[in-house]
């Protein structure tokens, strides 16, 4: 039965997939997001004590045309830059110029030098494979923005201290009614736009969507690409070269 449902599952996606794909090619979704954490670590509010006020007034775009999408953190005239900054640090890890990249296939991000690296790379997370497991499609369902979207789930793979496999599980809600294979963040790839991912710290709900919008996509900088896991992997080498020990096979 779960694989007749399947089935159909996938035959609506097509249909959607044809009917919409000759109506629009370009758009915006506006994204607020939320803190799911049971509550700030004191190392992060030790480090910006607004940083609850701050998450409350960010917004996030992703625009894109075609095959293509960017994904950013919008400026703002009312939260100063190093608050901005912390903010950027909360999501992404690290600090950025705000952007990602996507195409059907992969999503792109900068990782400024950084020591034990000192120059600028190209992060390029594919979206088939990788540091996760892949998305599962379910026919579970409900409704955002006036959307109907379905449940998707993966498993982004990480290792812990101890050199051992950290699986972090994502969900992803996506619309089948606009046949765009992007989302927040570095998430994609799935056969509708993203309209509410939830990670282990944040969930980015979309507030609006304008579609037939007349937008320019950011192009990318022309830094070397180098895989995301390639890059972690040699983050993990040097440093357990540093402390005299064998790396662990990942």
């Amino acid at each position: 039965m779960t694989l007749i449902r399947l089935s159909l599952l996938a035959l609506l996606l097509a249909s959607q997939f044809f009917s919409f794909s000759q109506s629009y090619n370009s758009g915006i979704v506006k994204y607020k997001v939320k803190n799911t954490k049971n509550r700030l670590t004191d190392n992060e509010l030790r480090q910006n004590p607004r940083l609850p006020m701050i998450l409350e007034q960010l917004t996030f775009s992703l625009n894109f045309i075609d095959s293509n999408a960017t994904f950013n953190l919008d400026e703002s005239r009312t939260i100063p830059p190093e608050d901005v900054k912390s903010a950027e640090i909360f999501f992404i890890g690290v600090s950025t110029n705000r952007h990602f990249w996507q195409n059907p296939d992969a999503a792109y991000r900068v990782m400024p030098a950084l020591p034990p690296f000192h120059k600028d790379y190209l992060l390029v997370d594919s979206f088939k494979s990788g540091r996760h497991t892949g998305w599962k499609i379910t026919n579970e369902s409900k409704e955002i923005a006036g959307y109907k979207c379905f449940k998707a789930t993966r498993d982004n793979l990480s290792q812990n201290g101890s050199g051992g496999l950290r699986r972090i599980p994502v969900i992803a809600w996506f619309c089948p009614e606009l046949p765009f294979p992007f989302g927040p963040l570095k998430y994609g790839g799935l056969p509708g736009l993203i309209l509410e991912l939830q990670t282990n710290t944040t969930i980015f709900g979309a507030k609006s969507i304008s579609l037939g919008e007349n937008i320019a996509i950011l192009p990318m900088p022309e830094f070397e690409l180098i895989s995301e896991e390639q890059f972690y992997r040699d983050i993990h080498k040097k440093i357990m070269e540093r402390r005299g020990k064998i790396m662990p096979p990942f």
